[in-house]
């Protein structure tokens, strides 16, 4: 039996369990507190950016980056289905960029309908970190975009669904180019584990040893 545990690189749930080791997503100004002594990610979710002074919320975030186990900055990232400007949060996105290749640290991302423009400002900034575009369930010609570009995707509650965009994709999909998560599901992420296995023929362990392994290079080089 491995003594791996299952990775969860995107969670907005605080609680820590047993055998997981997961990057609470700390949502700035939304959620009260991130956990100090556990890994998390930190960014100005596109949701919430007309709600807070984002100038002094960006400085927040910078600060709370520094953090040791602070291990991604995001989510960050552009959504084409929501009231805020898109050049407001690209505006936003691009601070994102520059704390992130300050500090070297990956991009967790957010994208509705706007990878485009989200991989040409990551071009245009010469950004070397890892990207990951998490909750992925577009079509493959946008995944074989993506990871064209070198990202990562992370794949979370539509691989359930088998005969979703993600569950298609991830079938095939290069070992060391993906994560998984549950971001804010009801589900436990051994579940999703377990349907990422039966999709790619391949035991939970293997599984677990194959995503550690990549969570290693891209957080903890």
């Amino acid at each position: 039996m491995s003594d791996q545990p299952f990775i969860n690189v995107h969670t907005h749930d605080v609680t820590e369990y047993k055998g997981v080791v997961r990057i609470f997503n700390f949502l700035a100004g939304e959620t009260s507190d991130y956990p100090k002594n556990s890994y998390y990610s930190v960014g100005l979710h596109p949701w919430f950016i007309e709600k807070h002074h984002h100038e002094d919320l960006m400085e927040k975030i910078a600060q709370w980056a520094k953090n040791k186990n602070c291990l991604a900055i995001g989510e960050t990232g552009i959504d084409r289905q929501i009231k805020a400007p898109v050049t407001l949060q690209q505006k936003i996105f691009e601070h994102h960029l520059n704390i992130a290749g300050e500090l070297q640290k990956p991009l967790i991302i957010h994208n509705v309908k706007a990878h485009t423009v989200i991989s040409q400002m990551i071009k245009t900034s010469h950004f070397q970190q890892p990207v990951i575009f998490h909750g992925f369930n577009n079509n493959r010609q946008i995944a074989g975009e993506l990871l064209s570009k070198g990202f990562y995707l992370s794949f979370g509650k539509a691989l359930l669904n088998p005969k979703s965009n993600a569950a298609m994709i991830l079938k095939t999909f290069p070992a060391d180019r993906f994560f998984l998560e549950n971001d804010d599901s009801e589900f436990d992420i051994s579940t999703i584990y377990e349907m990422t296995a039966s999709l790619r023929n391949q035991s939970t362990e293997e599984l677990k040893k194959i995503v550690a392994d990549t969570f290693n290079t891209c957080f903890l080089p």
